[in-house]
């Protein structure tokens, strides 16, 4: 057997076993995802944001709520990864107030620099910064 042709028989092997873990990822994720959406829908995390890390530099905090789980991605072999979608917002210290549904990809767990706050904290929290931006927009009214 030539060179060529054993690259060529490899070759079909691996698109054969490509196809396979794919079919076997689709598997896992569909057990998986209802269990994540169970786990993480509904959770809430404050994180420490900043510009940098100068002393001059005021932090703040940028709060998150997890509204879904909408993909997992198998990249590293360990442990799946899950699409999370957060409602996230935050006031930053040069006051400007950023509110956004946005995707985050996480690892199996959030990074530990996201504190799990209580619901309530989240909604207080949003409730204060709401005050603060409708009281900047109806100012002269």
């Amino acid at each position: 057997m030539g060179a060529y042709t054993k690259l060529k028989k490899i070759d079909r092997q691996l698109k054969l076993l490509r196809k396979e873990s794919y079919k076997e990822q689709e598997r896992i994720a569909k057990i998986l995802i209802p269990k994540f959406k169970k786990d993480y829908i509904g959770r809430c995390y404050k994180y420490e944001n900043s510009y940098g890390s100068s002393s001059d530099c005021k932090p703040w905090n940028l709060y998150i709520k997890i509204t879904d789980v909408t993909n997992i991605s198998f990249f590293d072999t360990d442990k799946p990864t899950f699409e999370l979608e957060c409602f996230q917002f935050q006031l930053t210290s040069d006051d400007r107030f950023e509110v956004e549904m946005k995707k985050h990809m996480y690892g199996y767990s959030l990074d530990s620099s996201y504190k799990e706050i209580i619901r309530e904290d989240f909604n207080v929290a949003y409730a204060n910064l709401s005050g603060i931006v409708n009281k900047e927009a109806f100012k002269n009214d």
